[in-house]
């Protein structure tokens, strides 16, 4: 015959072989906390006797099965619990009624929903069954002095732990198969450290695992037995220069904060020391480029540049320049062609050209165009690099001064657009002055070959505009006195090949409008004195090999249009003031690595396009803000963009901020910047 117990092996054999369930028990209801909470394991099946009928010989009981699941802390998955539980009870009534034949479903009663009932934080199921098992007769009735007729099967063995908290059944001459036990370990922070599975009834030995210590960006890690006491190293810092030389190693305790002082530096010139530098500190020099004064620097010593440009040795040389000498040196590159090799240009007062070529020396009256071509067969001195070379001379004739030098001028054989063929230059002109210093510009005469332009001395010129525009091979750029330029708009621009920047004294300059755009090369700029600079305008647009700026003085910019466009080296800008800038369009366009940006932007009136592309930009504060601006793509997590709102003015009139893209965009404080009157995009 069924038993009672023996129904509940049904049921329990359903629940250990349910993807869902992870406990079965069985028990009057009010055990069912305590037998629930042994090993917290859910989602629980509980049965619970209710009643027990014999009719016609048949056995039928009445039972309630919870089936329940835990509840998060927030609640936040109550409706998931209820929808798994219910259709697990589903799937019980289905499994009983065409899954087994051992017994059969007499009828089910309406799901009833349970919250906390007897368990907290617990929710679910109850489904009352009334199940019906095979029916019994006088023969299975064990009467004293009868012999009982042998039954049909020996009923199942009923095997638990010492605590309830694991209960299986087994047919009658079945086999059970203990599972492995599994140890965890965990930390207080409920961690998991360690897994180790062991038979089951059989002792071990556990030896917990070692505590791991590691620093904050993983550059150090002891290993220290648990439960134990480790020391931790002392902390050493070691103090170098840039030339990975040791200046000072100092040693102190781990975890403990320590005030390190960097010595001053000593400077030595020309192996003399004068004097020392603090740590972080600057020192202000008087500048000679080459031996030749290059004008007026306030300081205390005098430093002697000379230029990373290495002269070929092969190339012709250039004479001894006495100081208030008027010459000009061009060395010309003569090539292997049938027409080619033209040269033109004019010098104010009288003058003489020694084309250095072997053709006879000619003299030409003040501002009338020199013109020459020069022949491959008449040109010696043939160089590495293949071309020929003749050193053209240009001096005053006796009693004049040279006061105006052109090298933009046509030969009448090829008219416009020509190149010039100086691979270097040399002028010493202390009488040229103003705006008299033309060298090339973009529209008419370029040199694309000239490595070196050398202004040793100069009078004072008030424009510089476009004065190396197109000389995309220059390398070394000349220190002179630029104590009254007013113009240096488009002055090294398309200098692709220029990688540094002598400090021009640039206290008169108001105008700097394209002056390195395009030079792929450059890498640094010095502080130059910018307070009377009003435009920047595509500044160092294009310059893709620059990473970092000094602090310029940009207090009368009122335009910042295009000035790092393309930029994508560019790391980080100087806490700039722009309190006078009215248009930053494009200003950081394309720079993809720039990852911190701040400004006070007061006037800022036109911000189109500003962050085109600033896909690394972590952090930006634009103070007082009125205008819209977008922020797409941007790597803003939350917190900065909070502090991005809150550094905003109040806005003028209908303005929108975009943070689409940034990690932070969903679960930012937008209010803040909309109780200014902004609109936000997320």
């Amino acid at each position: 015959m069924i038993s009672y117990l023996q129904a509940i092996d049904v049921i329990r054999t359903f629940a250990l072989n349910h993807y869902f369930i992870n406990k079965f028990d069985f028990e009057f209801r009010e055990q069912m906390p305590n037998l629930a909470t042994l090993d917290e394991a859910y989602p629980l099946l509980f049965v619970v006797p209710i009643a027990s009928d014999t009719i016609q010989n048949v056995n039928e009981f009445d039972i309630d099965v919870y089936c329940v699941d835990r509840y998060q802390k927030d609640r936040t998955n109550v409706n998931f619990v209820i929808s798994d539980c219910n259709q697990t009870l589903n799937d019980l009534v289905l499994w009983l009624e065409e899954g087994q034949d051992s017994i059969e479903i007499v009828s089910t009663s309406t799901q009833t929903p349970i919250n906390n009932d007897l368990l907290d934080y617990v929710g679910g199921w109850v489904l009352r069954l009334r199940l019906q098992v095979e029916k019994i007769g006088l023969c299975e009735i064990p009467f004293k002095g009868e012999t009982p007729p042998t039954p049909p099967s020996c009923p199942s063995g009923f095997i638990r732990n010492s605590d309830d908290s694991f209960t299986a059944i087994v047919p009658s001459g079945g086999e059970l198969i203990l599972e492995n036990i599994t140890l965890q370990t965990f930390n207080s922070k409920e961690n998991l450290i360690d897994e180790i599975r062991n038979p089951s009834n059989v002792n071990f030995e556990y030896r917990i695992p070692d505590t791991i210590i590691v620093n904050s960006n993983n550059t150090y890690q002891l290993d220290a037995p648990s439960c134990d006491t480790s020391v931790l190293p002392d902390t050493q810092i070691v103090l170098k220069d840039t030339d990975e030389n040791i200046i000072s190693t100092t040693d102190f305790p781990s975890c403990e904060s320590y005030d390190l002082t960097a010595p001053d530096g000593a400077i030595t010139i020309n192996g003399s020391s004068v004097g020392s530098v603090k740590s972080n500190g600057t020192r202000t020099l008087s500048v000679k480029l080459d031996g030749i004064n290059s004008g007026t620097f306030d300081g205390f010593d005098t430093w002697n540049l000379t230029s990373e440009w290495v002269r070929p040795t092969d190339w012709l040389p250039i004479p001894t320049i006495e100081t208030g000498e008027q010459v000009f040196y061009g060395l010309f590159a003569v090539y292997n062609v049938t027409l080619g090799n033209y040269l033109a240009f004019s010098f104010a007062g009288n003058y003489t050209v020694d084309w250095g070529d072997g053709t006879p020396i000619e003299n030409f009256t003040s501002g009338t165009v020199a013109t020459h071509r020069f022949d491959w067969v008449n040109v010696g001195n043939v160089t590495s690099g293949g071309w020929r070379q003749a050193l053209v001379k240009v001096t005053p004739q006796l009693g004049q001064n040279i006061t105006v030098i052109n090298l933009q001028q046509f030969h009448p054989t090829i008219g416009t657009g020509r190149n010039q063929q100086f691979m270097d230059i040399v002028i010493n002109a202390p009488n040229v002055s103003g705006t008299n210093l033309t060298l090339y510009s973009n529209t008419i005469a370029t040199n694309r070959v000239v490595e070196r332009v050398w202004i040793r001395e100069i009078g004072l010129l008030t424009s510089t505009l476009s004065m190396f525009s197109n000389c995309s091979s220059v390398q070394s750029v000349p220190l002179f006195n630029t104590s009254a330029v007013t113009n240096m708009a488009s002055m090294f621009i398309n200098c692709y090949s220029i990688k540094n920047i002598p400090l021009f004294n640039t206290i008169s300059v108001g105008n700097m409008t394209s002056m390195f755009n395009s030079c792929f090369s450059l890498q640094s700029v010095p502080l130059f004195n910018t307070s009377a600079v009003t435009n920047m305008t595509s500044m160092f647009s294009n310059c893709f090999s620059l990473q970092a700026l000094p602090l310029f003085n940009t207090s009368a910019v009122t335009n910042m249009t295009s000035m790092f466009n393309g930029c994508y080296s560019l790391q980080a800008v100087p806490l700039f003031i722009t309190n006078s800038v009215t248009n930053t369009t494009n200003m950081f366009n394309s720079c993809t690595s720039l990852s911190i940006v701040s400004f006070t932007t007061t006037a800022l009136t036109t911000t189109t396009n500003m962050f085109n592309s600033c896909i690394s930009i972590q952090r930006t504060i634009l103070t007082g803000l009125t205008r819209g601006v977008s922020l797409l793509n941007c790597q803003m997590s939350a917190t900065e963009l909070n502090s991005f709102f809150t550094a905003l003015g109040t806005a003028s009139g209908a303005q929108t901020i975009t943070v689409t893209g940034n990690p932070g965009a969903s679960t930012c404080n937008t209010s803040i910047a909309t109780t200014k009157g902004f609109t936000v995009v997320i």
